[in-house]
């Protein structure tokens, strides 16, 4: 069994088992398709058999003999092969022989990987409102060993077209690929627009947000915790990702940055980063700070709060670049000149998906060091509940004048790579 595979069993045994939704042989048009009997008649066997083969498992689930199904897979797979040599320019036929490759990897058909990536490339170059090709290759991706490409595939979708365009099989496929990169912010979202298009009950589609309501972990207020439960840090090729959930934050910082502090006190959650050397002894500093609002307070009162006897000095200037939909924004000058405060205030009343904002896609991790030593079991990590009500934020550079237009430039590269929610 190949790692993909493993990777797919993994989350099945460790989660409820949910069977997968997938994009599905209904979504191609049978009267688009080359009308011979071998194209029709593969369309028509993959109706019959897709239940037993749209998704992977370690265990047959079908009701069909297995062998009986994988040799009329097989068979249908090479009918669809030969008929887009024929028929390259055939959209339909494309996309049915996507459908017979990714059904074909579930049940390890030699080539069938191949197959998929061989047929999908023509449809890449395409540029039209037809989602069905990336839709595919997104779905495709998530149960092979790109899932993370996978589900980046099913957002950029979601962008390019409003949710009630998109259909009801879509948003199952979402959902199944945000559970599978633990994202249930993103789940839940899905489910949601899933459960508009097709209102009738249906077991799986909770069995889903059952799973993705138990990853959020609710934060109290009496406990003590750790900062390291707090802030989480996530280093990727191409950055470093510091995410506060219970305060809504998420900072995406250059890989030569230096983290210099977190801290977590009385629901008040803060980050203060070195950017990169620039020289000279005084070496600037940023700070992100989030805390909730307190009863009867604003933004002003918040203001105050961390400016305090400077805010008579303090001008204010309009904010370059603002993460919500309005800022307020100081500078301070220190007594000789020789520096120079940035401010940067503004507020986030709570989402309808707490954590939307702040989650990325996540190859699951298998848990070496908690139930076994082969790392077989796949145990996603809570995530804390985001503060209910409105959340002030703060964001702080200081930064002596030597240095200021680099230390500016980190300043804005921070800004605009500051997610919250």
């Amino acid at each position: 069994m190949t790692s993909t595979f493993r990777l797919f069993f993994f989350l099945c045994i460790a989660l409820p088992l949910v069977p997968a939704a997938r994009a599905d042989v209904a979504a191609v048009h049978r009267d688009k398709l080359p009308q011979s009997i071998t194209t029709l008649g593969a369309y028509d066997d993959l109706i019959q058999i897709e239940h037993c083969v749209d998704r992977y498992s370690e265990t047959w689930q079908c009701n069909l003999d297995r062998q009986k199904v994988v040799d009329r897979l097989f068979e249908d797979f090479e009918f669809l092969v030969s008929s887009l040599r024929v028929n390259p320019d055939n959209r339909e036929l494309r996309l049915l022989t996507l459908l017979a490759a990714h059904y074909a990897y579930n049940v390890d058909i030699d080539m069938s990987y191949e197959g998929f990536k061989s047929a999908y490339q023509p449809l890449s170059q395409a540029h039209d409102d037809d989602i069905r090709p990336r839709w595919f290759l997104a779905d495709f991706q998530c149960q092979a060993n790109d899932i993370e490409e996978g589900m980046n595939g099913f957002l950029n979708m979601e962008k390019s077209l409003p949710a009630n365009a998109l259909p009801a099989r879509f948003w199952h496929d979402y959902t199944s690929c945000a559970t599978m990169t633990v994202m249930p912010a993103h789940a839940l979202h899905a489910i949601d627009n899933w459960q508009t298009l097709q209102p009738a009950r249906d077991p799986q589609r909770e069995e889903y947000r059952n799973i993705a309501v138990s990853r959020f972990v609710a934060y109290l207020p009496q406990s003590k915790y750790d900062v390291g439960e707090i802030w989480s840090m996530e280093k990727r090729t191409d950055a470093t990702f510091m995410t506060a959930s219970v305060c809504g934050v998420k900072a995406v910082l250059k890989l030569d940055w230096e983290i210099q502090h977190t801290a977590f006190d009385s629901g008040t959650c803060s980050l203060t980063v070195v950017p990169g050397r620039l020289g000279g002894s005084r070496q600037p500093t940023m700070i992100v700070t989030a805390r909730r609002q307190r009863q009867g307070e604003t933004l002003e009162v918040f203001e105050q709060a961390f400016l305090g006897n400077r805010a008579a000095s303090a001008k204010k200037v309009p904010a370059e670049f603002c993460p919500a939909k309005a800022c307020d924004e100081f500078t301070l000058a220190s007594s000789d000149g020789s520096a120079r405060s940035h401010y940067l205030f503004f507020s986030r009343p709570q989402p309808q998906y707490p954590g939307l904002a702040l989650e990325l896609p996540r190859q699951a991790q298998q848990a070496n060091d908690q139930n076994n030593s082969d790392g077989t079991y796949f145990h996603p990590r809570g995530t804390l509940r985001r503060l209910s009500g409105t959340i002030y934020y703060m964001v702080v550079l200081d930064a002596a004048t030597s240095v200021e237009p680099q230390a500016d430039g980190d300043y804005v590269y921070l800004l605009q790579h500051l997610a919250v929610d």
